[in-house]
């Protein structure tokens, strides 16, 4: 019965992470078809802890701490909201970001549980959700953008043309996939099956339609990054590989889209870095950074933020530029999460990536494996996504970090007991 359930709540779990990512607004939140399935799974995951002596798992401690700190985040959250004794504002925006906060860490409970639970066949569809998923969101944002260069509107693009896929944005949907770039190639050096080309080809169509320069830069320094630790840690031949990959998908993209507007759009886009004006090449990120700081300007403020989702009422009533009317959010979630939650927030969440991160230099130079570098790639690929815009009601932001801090545990345990291992002999 027991054995039952769970195999029921790893599979449910697999099919709440592949819907996370369609989404639809309602009310003002954006919800998704997987929030259906987080009821259902939150009852067995009670009922296997009441029973929790029976349930064999793999890594206690990594749940352990996984839980703490989401917990601890929606503790912060809640918190803030002391300060709106001090605001004439509705209290009603506010509480609707907190419930997609909510939402949204519920799916790094289901994650913690599922890397918990699961063996090494349930975390090999938990990969394949990565591939699968990214394909899915790049399709149909690819599929409308080209509705959309004949007159027919989907919600699957946005601003003039640009690809969203099934995710609520543009920027949102060039994240996840740069995040998930990392991790296809990685399929593709351990498979080298074509329908993995193809995943390949078709992401990085998908990133190039969002016309979302933090996107493509990323791209480029990804590629950068991966030749480097490539050279550094032996694996020349990986480089010659990746080139390979480059030469075929890049010139495919060119020939397919050198003549759309959404093209031009991108061309547009990149050509204001040289304009110099740092409002311009951000899109006017630095201007509502710099807002968001002046609002700190209390000893109250600084320890429990002005109030989480209250931000956007603040900004209300500003004189900017047009592209940042009706802008309610700081394009940057570690900023947002330290003006709105407060700075014992922010150091929870900066405690938690250093560490990943420490983590991952620390196993990729002890056993520069391949899979290592893709990994480490891809985490880096999500914290640069982290401040270009809020991540922090984003499902698939905790999934993401979950995987990671398991993955790297599991890794570095195996590198210590092989340490102490060669030293006994």
């Amino acid at each position: 019965m027991k054995n039952s359930l769970k195999n029921i709540y790893l599979n449910l779990s697999i099919f709440c992470f592949y819907f996370s990512l369609i989404t639809f607004p309602v009310f003002g939140a954006n919800l998704a078809i997987g929030d259906i399935f987080l009821i259902p799974i939150f009852l067995i995951f009670i009922y296997l802890f009441l029973n929790a002596k029976i349930i064999r798992g793999h890594d206690k401690k990594s749940l352990k701490n996984s839980v703490i700190v989401i917990v601890l985040i929606i503790f912060f959250s809640i918190f803030s909201f002391i300060n709106y004794l001090n605001y004439s504002f509705s209290i009603n925006k506010s509480i609707i970001e907190l419930m997609k906060l909510l939402i949204a860490l519920s799916y790094g409970i289901v994650a913690a549980v599922f890397m918990f639970l699961g063996n090494d066949t349930y975390r090999k569809k938990f990969d394949n959700f990565f591939l699968y998923g990214a394909v899915m969101v790049s399709f149909l944002g690819i599929l409308g953008v080209v509705l959309y260069q004949i007159g027919i509107m989907t919600p699957f693009q946005m601003n003039g043309g640009r690809a969203k896929g099934t995710l609520s944005d543009t920027n949102i949907m060039g994240i996840f996939l740069t995040v998930q770039l990392p991790l296809v190639i990685n399929a593709y050096f351990q498979s080298k099956r074509k329908k993995t080309v193809c995943a390949l080809i078709i992401i990085l169509i998908g990133v190039f339609l969002t016309a979302s320069k933090a996107a493509i830069l990323v791209i480029i320094l990804m590629v950068v990054l991966m030749l480097s630790l490539f050279a550094s840690f032996g694996h020349m031949k990986k480089n010659i590989q990746l080139l390979f990959l480059l030469l075929i998908t890049l010139p495919i993209i060119y020939f397919l889209f050198k003549d759309s507007t959404i093209f031009n759009l991108v061309l547009s886009r990149f050509s204001e870095i040289s304009s110099g004006d740092a409002s311009k090449i951000t899109t006017g990120r630095t201007d509502l950074w710099l807002f968001a700081i002046s609002l700190m300007d209390t000893p109250s403020r600084v320890l429990f933020g002005i109030g989480y989702g209250v931000f956007g009422q603040f900004f209300q009533g500003q004189d900017v530029p047009y592209y940042l009317k009706g802008i309610t959010l700081v394009h940057n979630t570690l900023l947002s999460m330290f003006i709105e939650n407060g700075i014992l927030c922010l150091i929870l969440i900066l405690m938690t990536l250093i560490t990943i991160c420490i983590k991952f230099i620390y196993v990729l130079f002890k056993i520069k494996s391949i899979e290592m570098i893709f990994l480490f790639i891809s985490f880096i690929n999500l914290f640069i996504g982290l401040n270009e815009v809020n991540l922090q009601n984003n499902r698939f932001l905790y999934i993401y970090l979950v995987y990671f801090y398991f993955v790297i545990n599991s890794e570095n345990r195996k590198t210590r007991y092989l340490n102490q291992d060669i030293k006994e002999f």
